[in-house]
């Protein structure tokens, strides 16, 4: 999906896995020369709950340290970036409030 919107013009890749599910999306983004946003998300797929009113959300997980764990995390991210050549400039971390993690983390 990456591939075909950079082909019809897209300048960014906002990845809600962090180039971690499917690293073959950091070598795309490098050869287009795209924006890099590494979302952190520790969810599962499989674990997505669904709420009528509010419609799929993914179920929290546990952190032992919800900061760090989130920093080192997003860290494995960028590094996958860097590995694949997209330049420190054209990467914008986001924490992935609402993906992963319960309300109170979210706050």
């Amino acid at each position: 999906v990456a591939e075909a919107a950079l082909a019809a013009g897209a300048s960014i890749v906002n990845d809600v896995w962090g180039f971690r599910l499917e690293p073959r999306i950091a070598e795309v983004t490098a050869r287009a020369g795209a924006l890099a946003v590494l979302m952190h998300n520790r969810s599962k797929r499989e674990h997505v709950s669904i709420d009528p009113a509010l419609g799929g959300r993914y179920v929290g997980t546990d952190y032992d340290d919800l900061i760090a764990d989130i920093a080192a995390e997003l860290q494995v991210s960028i590094d996958l970036a860097r590995q694949a050549g997209v330049p420190a400039e054209r990467i914008i971390i986001d924490p992935g409030i609402g993906f992963g993690k319960t309300v109170a983390q979210n706050l």
